[in-house]
């Protein structure tokens, strides 16, 4: 069960990761998300949002390498745990602990910050399942 489920993490992030570098929609949502623009203009802190390209893109960037990271963990320790290796549940750990600071550290945080909840730029139900469905899986692969 435990590499099972750590190889369909894997399987998830890296799925998520192709169609990030395939599309320009994650960058594009991730430059909405810090410029603000579906934020309403009256409230004081608009002043948070971020207009410059570069910084959308090194977020973006970042983004994106934790995501290659969680699913490189989580491939490793799925195949470490075929060869009942009990490194594989380290690897496991480690990557879905990337992939939760990702999913609560980075989109949480980023997403309270950039008030997302306020616009139309809101991905916190994607990030909530994410997030449970690792947390889910940390539980197993003890």
């Amino acid at each position: 069960m435990k590499p099972l489920l750590s190889f369909l993490m894997a399987s998830v992030m890296a799925a998520i990761v192709v169609n990030n570098l395939s599309d320009s929609t994650g960058l594009r949502y991730t430059a909405e998300l810090m410029k603000m623009s579906t934020v309403p203009d009256d409230t004081p802190l608009k002043a948070r949002a971020i207009t410059d390209p570069r910084y959308h893109r090194l977020a973006y960037g970042v983004i994106v390498m934790l995501e290659v990271i969680t699913a490189a963990l989580c491939a490793l320790g799925g195949l470490l745990l075929l060869k009942n290796d009990r490194r594989g549940v380290t690897m496991t750990r480690a990557g879905l602990g990337t992939g939760l600071i990702l999913f609560i550290g980075v989109f949480r945080g980023m997403g309270q910050w950039f008030l997302s909840w306020r616009g139309q730029f809101n991905g916190l139900q994607d990030t909530s399942q994410l997030a449970l469905m690792m947390l889910a899986i940390l539980g197993v692969a003890r």
